[in-house]
């Protein structure tokens, strides 16, 4: 069910955009497409930082979907004349409520929200992500991104997390105070965005 009402409507979105000549189309997808987030088994990175070329390794219905998702992405891409993007998100929640409840789960626990490395983006750059992709239509060699803030949301330095939750991963660097082990965005490199609402770790 997740699959079939995620991916069909997707397809059928982006196709009608498509015909009718939308300039631009962005997909939401999501980090879960590289396997973690809802994991069948435990999983550990093979390196990092995860970068847009991470090998994707679901095991769940919903990442599954956001890969078909992305296919359609890429199908829109080279058949139509649209602008279309797919960017990654990781959790995406506001400054007043969601962010800090979650930052206070983690803070309990710290193997909550492991999967997703702790990460986060705060809606207000989630907006902006859209409106700079609407405005300055960049040429991507890939239209299929990841987004993520440049920190985490635990109030603990990434190294530690590392060493706690993933002492197996030997292709790292050493991440540094509350460093993501998300490469930044292409999008630093390639429009005017900027990360503007980061949360406070403390």
């Amino acid at each position: 069910e997740i699959l079939e009402e995620n991916s069909l409507s997707t397809f059928n979105v982006l196709s009608l955009a498509a015909e009718r000549d939308v300039e631009t189309i962005i997909h939401a997808s999501s980090i879960s497409t590289f396997g973690f987030s809802f994991s069948q088994t435990p999983l550990a990175p093979t390196y990092l930082p995860i970068d847009d070329k991470y090998p994707c390794r679901v095991s769940d219905a919903y990442g599954l979907s956001k890969l078909v998702d992305e296919q359609t992405v890429r199908y829109i891409n080279e058949r139509y004349n649209s602008n279309v993007y797919a960017v990654r998100f990781p959790y995406v929640g506001d400054a007043a409520v969601l962010l800090p409840e979650r930052a206070q789960k983690i803070a309990l626990d710290s193997s909550f929200a492991m999967n997703d490395f702790w990460s986060y983006l705060d809606i207000t750059d989630a907006v902006s992500v859209v409106e700079t992709l609407m405005i300055e239509k960049p040429e991507l060699t890939n239209p299929i991104f990841t987004v993520v803030a440049p920190n985490t949301l635990a109030g603990i330095h990434t190294e530690v997390l590392m060493q706690r939750h993933f002492p197996g991963v030997e292709q790292r660097p050493r991440f540094e105070e509350f460093n993501s082990v998300f490469a930044p965005s292409i999008l630093l490199e390639k429009t005017s965005f900027q990360h503007r609402a980061l949360y406070a770790n403390s």
